[in-house]
């Protein structure tokens, strides 16, 4: 069993949905900070990944 980091999460459920990272991190954050989390650059709040989800 492969346990997924938050940005790799984010980032599987994204694609399924056929989300942008633009269109995603509007209202949230900026596309470079979801960029960032999904490659493990940055740490996210519990606030902006829940509105990710």
């Amino acid at each position: 069993m492969t346990s997924l980091t938050h940005g790799e999460l984010i980032k599987k459920l994204r694609l399924e949905r056929n989300l942008s990272q633009e269109t995603l991190s509007d209202g949230i954050t900026s596309r470079n900070t979801l960029s960032s989390l999904e490659i493990r650059k940055s740490n996210i709040s519990f606030q902006n990944l829940f509105q990710y989800c």
